[in-house]
């Protein structure tokens, strides 16, 4: 699986979010078991051609002996939560001894970095490098919202976001405190 980028997935009034491992709709977070959202993601992933059963099972599993019946209890999870139908597929789409294909159409959100990649952008020699990976699409983000709360787990990211923006973005447990 690809693990390395977090990536949001937007389709039909759903989030997957990959990088807080949910589905998020109507800002409700919905929760999958880890390897039916593994199932998930992979299809997301892989979109635009069809996914073998053996292939799903590989990627997901790793070596792990597995049933059909264990792939098959994922996906009808995975359509549950969206409100999919397998006989009128709006979503995943299974194709007789081929495989399966995610058939919904996608917006990949690219949720954007700071630059600052712990003490990367803190160095004189990466300073510009910083500024230029943050002012691609977080700091743009972050100005053209001027009323929302800006959250950001990093220590590194609060302040670079502060420096490039001049807002103050809250640690998580900060903005879940102010939530109370």
């Amino acid at each position: 699986m690809n693990e390395q980028r977090q990536r949001i997935y937007r389709l039909d009034g759903v989030e997957i979010d990959t990088g807080h491992l949910c589905l998020r709709r109507n800002n409700q977070e919905q929760h999958l078991r880890s390897k039916t959202f593994q199932v998930l993601v992979y299809l997301l992933e892989q979109r635009d051609r069809l996914i073998s059963k053996d292939e799903l099972i590989e990627r997901v599993w790793a070596g792990t002996a597995v049933s059909d019946n264990t792939l098959e209890h994922c996906l009808a999870e995975i359509r549950k939560i969206l409100g999919d139908d397998s006989r009128q597929p709006r979503f995943i789409k299974t194709v007789p001894r081929g495989g399966y294909r995610f058939i919904a159409q996608v917006e990949e959100i690219d949720s954007g970095c700071c630059g600052m990649a712990g003490s990367f952008g803190y160095e004189k020699e990466h300073y510009d490098i910083s500024m230029a990976i943050g002012g691609r699409k977080l700091f743009p983000a972050v100005q053209k919202n001027p009323d929302a709360i800006v959250v950001a787990p990093g220590i590194s990211c609060r302040q670079q976001i502060e420096h490039a923006t001049g807002r103050r973005a809250l640690h998580p447990a900060e903005a879940l405190l102010k939530a109370l």
